[in-house]
């Protein structure tokens, strides 16, 4: 009896443990899974190096043009990818609730909603649960200060914690992108649950580099 009390209160905690690993829900991964899906290559290619560019010749700038544009119509199809994406949903700070859009319509809820203490920690992502365009890799081991070139990274996304109403039938999220030296931008967006899907509603930008 003694050793069946063990197991059970073994199991118990590993049930724990287990529920606190991945503590995102249903409707969380739904939202994350909208962004995760729209990330599309290709982005612009850096443009051609026009430094003495008036001393080249003409055969010279014709055939910098040719390649640049050759580069800059690449279909997605033909090419594998790799993005950075974090691994946990990021903090918001307590301001965060003054820097949103309520007054749109269907949203002034969130004019009086706070910002818990909960949703001012981070909370991890199980990437593995995550859908992304089938040639797109994700790779977490990135130099994440780096700012070169690189025609098959796209960039680093992250996403912010979801607030969500009440009812869990609306919702608010910042999701951002850095794809190199001042290149990114950040977004807030807000959705709402029709017929048990999450959809998009409004896109409003919050932040460019």
């Amino acid at each position: 009896m003694k050793n069946l009390n063990h197991f059970l209160l073994l199991m118990l905690f590993l049930s724990v443990v287990s529920c606190k690993k991945d503590n995102i829900t249903y409707d969380e991964y739904e939202i994350i899974n909208l962004f995760t899906q729209q990330i599309s290559p290709p982005i612009p290619p850096p443009p051609p190096d026009f430094k003495n560019w008036d001393k080249l010749a003409e055969e010279k700038r014709l055939k910098m043009m040719e390649e640049f544009s050759k580069k800059d119509s690449i279909e997605k199809s033909k090419l594998n990818f790799t993005i950075y994406f974090k691994d946990s949903l990021t903090a918001l700070e307590k301001d965060f609730k003054n820097k949103l859009f309520e007054e749109h319509i269907g949203f002034d809820e969130f004019l009086l909603k706070e910002i818990d203490d909960d949703l001012t920690v981070s909370k991890k992502i199980d990437l593995k649960k995550l859908k992304f365009p089938p040639n797109i890799k994700v790779v977490q081991n990135i130099d994440k200060e780096s700012s070169k070139w690189d025609d098959t990274f796209l960039g680093k996304y992250w996403v912010s914690r979801i607030i969500f109403n009440s009812e869990r039938t609306k919702a608010v999220v910042e999701f951002n992108q850095i794809c190199g030296h001042l290149c990114g931008g950040g977004s807030k967006v807000y959705l709402s649950k029709t017929g048990g899907k999450w959809k998009i509603i409004h896109v409003f930008g919050s932040w460019v580099s």
